[in-house]
């Protein structure tokens, strides 16, 4: 891939997944961006940072079961390993928020 080609791919990609991100922020959290992290950590009595962790890591263990050695990546499952990657992506995004917020200040 050329660099030109994977600037546009990676602008597209990127802007996909903040439209996803703003989406679901406001879906699950109109007032603040981290609550459902925080109602799962009040569940299970954990800190928001590890229950994200958690809730990501289902989409990481995803991603890496294509690349066992007995496993092939066909082209109908590339839009669900780039779906997951995206999320994997905005909840790091998130994560940084929420450590900017714990210890940085607001």
């Amino acid at each position: 891939m050329t660099p030109d080609k994977f600037k546009k791919y990676s602008e597209k990609f990127i802007k996909k997944n903040m439209d996803i991100l703003y989406s679901k922020s406001e879906q699950y959290s109109p007032l603040d961006v981290f609550s459902n992290f925080q109602q799962g950590a009040n569940i299970v009595e954990e800190e928001k940072e590890r229950v994200l962790f958690l809730y990501m890591l289902k989409h990481l263990v995803f991603i890496a079961g294509f690349f066992k050695p007995d496993k092939y990546i066909y082209k109908e499952n590339v839009a669900k390993i780039q779906e997951s990657i995206g999320d994997v992506i905005n909840y790091m995004i998130i994560l940084s928020a929420m450590l900017k917020e714990k210890y940085n200040g607001q």
